[in-house]
């Protein structure tokens, strides 16, 4: 499905503001636009705009408190539906059948969308942040644990001295249970994966079982960790670099 609103003006809109474009998906008919929130390197604003409906001329926005800053879901977030700009404010969605009408609404977004994301997010980020800590600590030492290696080959090289044949088994058959969506990013999650199996002990003092669940949900813990190390090891300010790049089209 085609975005129903030109994705580069409303980056354009949005960038005096301080939000950039995370990423794009046609399939999803969706953009996400971020900034840090005051500051923080752990919590963010995002608005969404998404087209939806059976011809995806009908659009709304929302925004959400993330300690995401990639696309990689999973993690726990704050949204609100952004009903002030609303043509149809009790649904929060506006109808946009022609450009000059999608340009309004962008228009509408980007003058009022990133003062009522800033105030969502302040008034929901601390609890966020409470709910988040232990997930977020964790993988925050197993990110600290692999150091700045450079590049995923490296990263890798590192793991194959720590994984048993019994590890790689289990982080490919836990890849399987449906971790990600993002098909070019299975090598990235085989990685953080296997970080996670193998370092277990030495991070968190027990070692993780997962040979008898059959969906990745079923390892919530596990998968929330993975999830989180994966945005860590992606992110551009990480020490060695962004080990890979998402977007902005995924």
């Amino acid at each position: 499905m085609r975005l129903c609103f030109d994705v580069h003006r409303l980056t354009s809109l949005l960038g005096p503001a301080g939000f950039e474009l995370g990423w794009f998906s046609t399939a999803e008919a969706m953009a996400v636009f971020r900034r840090p929130s005051g500051g923080s390197r752990v919590l963010f604003e995002q608005i969404h705009a998404v087209c939806i409906g059976k011809d995806g001329r009908t659009v709304f926005a929302e925004s959400r408190a993330s300690v995401q800053h990639g696309p990689h879901n999973g993690m726990p977030y704050e949204r609100r539906l952004i009903v002030e700009i609303a043509a149809d404010p009790q649904r929060g969605v506006t109808r946009v059948d022609s450009p000059e009408q999608a340009a309004s609404w962008a228009g509408s977004l980007a003058a009022a969308g990133p003062d009522l994301c800033q105030r969502h997010v302040q008034a929901v980020g601390r609890e966020l942040l409470a709910r988040t800590e232990p997930v977020r600590e964790a993988a925050g030492r197993y990110a600290k644990r692999v150091g700045a290696v450079t590049s995923l080959a490296e990263l890798d090289a590192l793991l194959v001295t720590r994984a048993s044949p019994r590890l790689q088994g289990d982080a490919k058959r836990f890849l399987s249970l449906g971790v990600t969506t993002l098909d070019h990013a299975e090598p990235l999650y085989t990685a953080a994966i296997l970080t996670c199996l193998s370092f277990a002990e030495e991070i968190e003092g027990r070692p993780w079982s997962i040979s008898h669940i059959e969906r990745a949900a079923e390892a919530e813990p596990l998968l929330l960790r993975v999830v989180h190390l994966v945005d860590l090891l992606c992110r551009p300010d990480r020490d060695g670099g962004a080990l890979a790049t998402f977007g902005p089209a995924i």
